[in-house]
């Protein structure tokens, strides 16, 4: 079964000569939060990295997995993979991970950049706002700088995006909805396109 049958390919932009890192959370020994019954972070974020390099792809942007398969990958190594070659141009850098907390009633939507970057909160408002769009309002946690390794060293604009909070289980129920995985893809991508056009 195709994994991006579900995708919306419709949208008439095209990417030609764009490129864009996106970078799985965590992978391999290092699972990430894993939620109540079980599902791990690094699994909903591969999924989600990947459709949404697909996307991109189909519109003609050349992307880059810093992990295409469920491996594990030091931050030092995906920084090295943003600053290799000409994939220090890319037009932006973006990190896909899910949060958790030891209160399993909390939940919500918030992406990071680096605070002393001067490009990265117009990336992470631009995701941000395009996933709240998708999403009930309420559960916006806003967009914040922090000291995050992969935002902080990696040359281009780059953020790190947090898709609700995998501890509580009615997230996580959620993340096994293909439907719900999607929505996160079209919600990332827009997000993307409306920053790099």
């Amino acid at each position: 079964m195709d994994i991006a049958k579900g995708l919306n390919l419709s949208r008439d932009i095209d990417l030609s000569g764009k490129l864009v890192i996106v970078d799985a959370g965590h992978g391999g020994e290092d699972p990430g939060a894993v939620g109540q019954n079980g599902l791990k972070e690094s699994e909903v974020a591969l999924k989600v990295a990947y459709l949404v390099g697909y996307k991109l792809k189909k519109m003609g942007a050349r992307v880059v997995l810093t992990r295409p398969t469920n491996e594990f990958i030091t931050l030092k190594e995906r920084v090295e993979i943003a600053k290799e070659g000409e994939n220090r141009e890319a037009d932006c850098f973006v990190s896909i991970h899910c949060n958790a907390v030891a209160n399993r009633d909390v939940s919500g939507i918030e992406t990071y950049h680096y605070r002393n970057s001067s490009t990265g909160p117009e990336l992470a408002d631009s995701i941000q706002t395009s996933i709240m769009a998708l999403f009930d309002e309420n559960k916006d946690r806003g967009v914040k700088g922090a000291g995050l390794y992969v935002t902080k060293y990696t040359p281009m604009p780059a953020v790190l995006t947090e898709l609700e909070f995998i501890s509580n289980p009615e997230m996580e129920k959620k993340f096994k909805n293909p439907n719900i995985i999607y929505k996160y893809t079209e919600a990332i991508s827009e997000g993307i396109i409306d920053y790099i056009k």
